[in-house]
């Protein structure tokens, strides 16, 4: 399941956008909300500089990462999802 969704992200128009997301939450010291992230991914490494044409809106976020975040409107927090599969 981990392995196909994976495949899906890497084939997707923004896998980069859905990894990154992906990245910053598992690394997280605390809880991020959306704005946040959201502002976090448009920072360009090379040359390391903020780039506001690189904000997505949270639906496009949400979309890239095929259901591996969660948003809660109400607290404005991003969350990645945990999945307990059992054989």
């Amino acid at each position: 399941m981990y392995e196909a969704t994976m495949e899906y992200i890497n084939g997707s128009p923004a896998p980069k956008l859905a990894l990154g997301a992906l990245i910053l939450l598992a690394y997280a010291h605390e809880s991020l909300k959306m704005d946040d992230l959201l502002h976090a991914l448009a920072i360009e490494m090379e040359p390391f500089k903020y780039d506001s044409t690189l904000l997505v809106d949270p639906d496009t976020l949400l979309s890239a990462c095929c259901g591996l975040i969660t948003f809660e409107p109400e607290t404005k927090l991003v969350c990645l999802v945990h999945i307990l599969y059992c054989t």
